[in-house]
């Protein structure tokens, strides 16, 4: 081996002589380097299901996200997104809330029936039954059977 000072270059004689035993660790360091010269997509997905414990029971809070980009030796630029709802965590919160100050809903205030379980039918009952006209009159609107000019303002 020799040293070029002109190009700042060192020069290899013997080959056979630098490897001198270490041929083994020169084809891991070989097979190393054609993995890393390969970029590598990243795609994936998750789901979180979790439990937030309260006073009045667990709450359930989901969470999904993606995570994309690519990677190779050198670096790796992923990108990511979550999506958390936390809709029955704000509802038991805002229930609690209001429970403490005795704020309540009692049977006969909107469609509050004697349980959870009657109120639940009631809405479903609201949505089913109360949708089908709302579905006629949007199904008339798109096929122009009412039009825009003879609605009442």
């Amino acid at each position: 081996m020799d040293w070029v000072q002109a190009t700042r270059t060192v020069l290899i004689v013997d080959v056979e002589k630098l490897m001198g035993g270490y041929e083994d660790a020169y084809t891991y360091m070989d097979d190393y380097l054609k993995f890393a010269g390969v970029s590598r997509k990243i795609e994936g997905g998750f789901t979180l299901n979790l439990d937030y414990k309260t006073a009045m029971g667990e709450v359930p809070v989901n969470m999904t996200g993606t995570i994309s980009g690519a990677e190779n030796a050198d670096a790796a630029e992923l990108s990511g997104s979550v999506k958390t709802d936390i809709t029955a965590l704000q509802a038991a919160i805002l229930s609690h809330k209001m429970a403490m100050r005795g704020l309540t809903f009692a049977r006969g205030e909107g469609l509050v029936m004697d349980c959870p379980e009657d109120t639940i039918k009631a809405v479903g009952y609201v949505g089913r039954a109360g949708m089908k006209q709302t579905d006629v009159e949007i199904l008339n609107l798109m096929i122009g059977k009412t039009k825009l000019e003879d609605i009442d303002k």
